[in-house]
């Protein structure tokens, strides 16, 4: 009894910040007794308070010493190594206390925590499965394996721990933010919409809802909900005035007009009868197609036409839908093609497709390729509307670049004087963080480099989901042939689709109506032939960018 309360007298001096007088108090305990591991952690932290941590760790391996396998020592020696960035033996002590941490929730939960960091994740989710056998009810613990699991693609397991969350804590803010991203990612907009609101109810701190004001636009936005994603963004800009993904978003949805694009690709003769060719040669009499991104019901004609099943059209644009419908009962193919107004990833099997797809077709693409969302579509639609095996038109595409000096157009990326003027406030009508559809024959340009390559896309086997925070970085280095400024760089793709039928956006290539996609760095670059330029290619799901290295 009398060093129990020793030891809860010594423990008080500490909570009240009588460092020394602490110090002195568990040495005096570990001399009587120093088989209390206890008074040795409290001691080293006695020690830590004073600056003093390799005393500190010197005292917790002593305990150690003391008390061979202790978990309590060995979880504080692990925890210690960690906050000395020492991961190595940090993960050591950890994997130690683990092994013997019997019904102690916490222990694998902290070694979890340091796989995470270390990016080990499958050692990760092993670590909080142990915690969460443990504790069932860590909530914690079944939110961060939520989202370790997401992050492997295993959205379906992530679901499942983090709605247990929601269940034992209805009122975390986290757990809902968390489930809110993984449906987002599945294509579940309306469900992700949800859980970012409650999200949104719970944070109370004004600068901490910066984040999921963040999330909620990005949901408004991919559910054509721009007026609603504006002011998500404007929140976030009032809280973060430099949130990088609020004035790009912002920028990005206030450019936007009505494409009136539509006219020339339907003009365009060559690729129309391209796209005809291959989906004739690749139709089969019993395929279900599905087109995504309609538009004018073309492609869906052209699959009525050379045999297909059943064609399940969706077109998000409500204008386009509804004249894509007065299109196909004008051309008497009702029977076969069903026009939907919506977006492909909202589709559902056994309600506006009776069975998944055997074929998809789809152009859903700018100049440069990615911009209309083709990748996260077709991932989706790969996930969840198509049978495997089945035909996708087109079936890749490649694209190509060239650096540009072209002095003119550097001034209006972003605009600044121009006459004499200051025009710098009608940046914010330019997406100038983006690149630009130019056709090159009519833009004053001098080419400082041979053709490039830059990315390969197979819509068959489509990347892992990438974001804006994370993109993937592809460095490329790139010769120069003249001397000069190097303004950008313009590029275009060659689309495949079938083995035998390719078409390309290049300047002299077939997809006239395309253009080519230009990106202006915002710094130019002064060069000498003969050198070597380093950029990186910047690449999420949706958009192509440039950096200069």
């Amino acid at each position: 009894m009398e060093t129990k309360h020793t030891l809860e007298s010594a423990s008080q001096l500490l909570q009240s910040g009588q460092i020394l007088p602490a110090e002195t108090a568990f040495r005096h305990i570990i001399e009587q007794e120093p088989q209390i591991a206890l008074a040795w952690c409290q001691l080293a932290n006695c020690l830590l308070q004073q600056n003093n941590a390799p005393e500190a760790l010197n005292i917790a391996k002593n305990g150690l010493d003391a008390n061979p396998n202790n978990t309590g020592i060995l979880s504080f020696l692990s925890m210690l190594h960690w906050n000395l960035n020492q991961p190595e033996q940090a993960v050591d002590y950890g994997e130690k206390a683990a092994a013997k941490a019997g019904k102690q929730a916490v222990i694998p939960y902290n070694l979890a925590n340091m796989y995470y960091s270390l990016n080990r994740k499958q050692e990760a989710i092993g670590a909080f499965n142990s915690a969460i056998e443990a504790d069932p009810k860590m909530v914690s613990g079944h939110i961060n394996l939520g989202i370790v699991l997401s992050e492997e693609a295993l959205y379906d397991k992530a679901l499942h721990h983090l709605n247990i969350a929601i269940t034992l804590n209805p009122n975390n803010p986290q757990a809902h933010s968390q489930t809110g991203m993984v449906y987002h990612v599945k294509g579940n907009l309306e469900d992700a919409k949800r859980h970012y609101h409650t999200a949104e109810g719970l944070i109370t701190d004004p600068k901490a809802k910066v984040e999921i004001f963040v999330l909620m636009g990005n949901v408004l936005r991919d559910l054509q909900e721009s007026k609603e994603a504006l002011e998500y963004y404007q929140k976030v800009l009032e809280l973060d005035p430099n949130n990088a993904v609020a004035l790009q978003n912002s920028q990005t949805l206030t450019s936007k007009k009505i494409p009136k694009w539509h006219f020339d690709m339907l003009a365009d003769t060559d690729r129309n009868d391209a796209y005809n060719e291959a989906i004739t040669s690749m139709i089969s009499p019993q395929d279900t197609v599905l087109d995504i991104g309609t538009g004018s019901g073309l492609l869906a004609l052209m699959a009525a036409r050379a045999g297909a099943a059943h064609v399940c059209a969706v077109e998000m644009v409500s204008d386009l839908a509804e004249v894509a419908s007065e299109i196909v009962t004008a051309n008497n193919y009702q029977d076969i093609i069903n026009i939907h107004h919506d977006k492909s990833t909202n589709l559902k099997i056994g309600n506006q497709l009776d069975q998944k797809a055997t074929f998809v077709v789809s152009e859903i693409l700018d100049a440069g390729l990615l911009g209309e969302g083709v990748i996260p579509s077709l991932r989706h639609a790969w996930q969840n509307l198509l049978e495997p095996g089945a035909k996708c038109v087109p079936k890749g595409a490649d694209l190509y670049g060239i650096l540009i000096e072209t002095k003119d157009y550097h001034k209006v990326n972003p605009v600044k004087e121009i006459s004499g003027f200051d025009l710098t406030p009608f940046n914010k009508f330019s997406d100038s963080d983006g690149y630009v559809t130019k056709h090159l024959d009519h833009l004053p340009h001098t080419v400082m480099s041979a053709v490039f390559p830059i990315i390969k896309v197979d819509f068959y086997k489509l990347p892992p989901s990438v974001s804006f925070e994370n993109p993937i970085l592809t460095p490329l280095e790139i010769q120069v042939e003249k001397s000069g400024t190097v303004h950008g760089v313009a590029f275009w793709f060659n689309l495949h689709l079938t083995d035998q039928i390719s078409m390309s956006s290049a300047p002299d290539g077939e997809m006239v109506h395309w253009g080519q996609a230009v990106f202006i760095f915002p710094e130019a670059k002064t060069v000498t032939a003969g050198d070597l330029l380093q950029i990186n290619v910047v690449q999420t799901d949706t958009e192509i960018k440039f950096k200069l290295g």
